[in-house]
């Protein structure tokens, strides 16, 4: 017997930079013993309100300097090396923001990493990216960074990076996520990730994901993300990026249609 499954993704509306604009961060606390991953803010403020838990980040790949990256906000601004056109006014994310109801100690330290290696979507499953790589890393200079984590085939990342935790309700760590290796930009690739923190008695969040996306439809694409299993509250998707000002989104996308068979 069939059964036709209906899967709709939200697109999140992104909030337009401010003066004190930070970038694209995901909210994070703890609740219950163990660290929960909420939904991902286009720019600050972080700390206004608790939003909802999310397993599930979809992003599209955009370039930059030569290089492909996660996007997650789209917002552009004059690119003052070349009068006249435009610039990402944040070329990559997201980071963290663990702020919001000071859940965390204050001194205590969140650390991410990858949990498996990169994987992309051949049509009916995510499988080995083979030589492609998801690169996470940490400062101003993506030749040179602060500090740096690679996908690992087959294996958890051994690097990992870390975000330390301020008495700033707004307090957030920056990180960004370049494709590597050979990477061919178009498709869908899924990166693993868990979040531990330096806390005691607290544990690490569960899984959550990437779902990176370039050149693909919205069927192939909400196909891709239905495969994973979560519940579409779970998921959250980002605008693509496009020309002109920062936009905020909110919209109800049905992106695909999935058959299973139960038995």
């Amino acid at each position: 017997m069939q059964r036709l499954f209906f899967y709709g993704l939200v697109l999140v509306g992104l909030p337009v930079a401010g003066v004190c604009a930070h970038g694209p961060q995901i909210q994070v606390t703890q609740e219950g013993g163990k660290v929960v991953t909420r939904s991902l803010i286009g720019d600050g403020p972080y700390s206004d309100s608790a939003t909802p838990e999310r397993s599930v980040y979809v992003m599209p790949l955009a370039p930059h300097n030569g290089a492909w990256y996660a996007r997650p906000n789209p917002g552009l601004v004059p690119d003052p090396l070349n009068p006249g056109s435009f610039a990402p006014h944040y070329y990559s994310g997201p980071g963290f923001a663990p702020g919001y109801g000071a859940t965390f100690d204050t001194g205590s330290v969140l650390s991410v990493g990858f949990t498996t290696g990169l994987q992309k979507w051949d049509g009916a499953a995510f499988v080995d990216a083979g030589d492609a790589q998801l690169r996470g890393f940490q400062g101003s200079n993506p030749a040179a960074p602060s500090a740096a984590m690679f996908t690992q085939d087959g294996a958890p990342s051994l690097a990992m990076l870390s975000v330390p935790v301020s008495a700033d309700p707004e307090t957030h760590g920056t990180i960004r996520y370049s494709l590597e290796g050979d990477a061919a930009p178009l498709g869908i690739y899924l990166a693993s990730l868990s979040l531990a923190t330096s806390q005691s008695g607290v544990g690490a969040s569960d899984a959550y994901h990437f779902v990176l996306f370039r050149g693909v439809g919205q069927a192939e694409l909400g196909a891709a993300v239905a495969s994973l299993g979560y519940a579409p509250a779970l998921v959250q998707v980002v605008p693509e990026p496009a020309a002109g000002a920062c936009l905020a989104v909110a919209a109800l996308s049905a992106v695909g249609l999935l058959r299973r068979r139960r038995t």
